[in-house]
This record gives structure tokens, sequence and C-alpha cells, in this order.
């Protein structure tokens, strides 16, 4: 392969006030394939490890608006 996809979804279901709210968040990334694996292996864990920081930080905006409603 000479180009591939990283994609991240994840749902997080929140209860407030005894009301389930169902969350989504998706993250993706095409990369071109990498000759050296070491280095690819490198980008690709700080691609997820981004990706994992940016889902966290939209779950803490999102659970402060809901705590708004």
């Amino acid at each position: 392969a000479t180009d591939y996809k990283i994609l991240v979804d994840t749902i997080i279901n929140i209860e407030l006030n005894n009301k389930t709210h169902e969350l989504h968040f998706n993250e993706s990334i095409n990369i071109k394939n990498n000759s050296n694996s070491f280095e690819e292996d490198k980008y690709e864990r700080n691609i997820k490890k981004n990706f994992a920081s940016l889902i966290r930080e939209k779950l803490v905006i999102k659970i402060f608006n809901l705590n708004d409603n």
C-alpha cells in the first residue's frame, strides 16, 4: 500500500440529570507509506496521541455545554 488512512470513531454515553447523551467524535488522516518503518511507526503513534488529546478536549467542551443546558 502506498497510502493508508487512520480513522478514530468514538462514541461516549453520558448520563446527566437523568438524561443520557450520546456523543460522537471522529478524527482521520491520510498517510503516505514511508520506507523507514521505524519513523512511520513513530509518526503513527504521535498521530494517535494527538487524536486522543483532540477527542479529550472536545469531550470536555461538550460536557461543559451539556451542563449549561
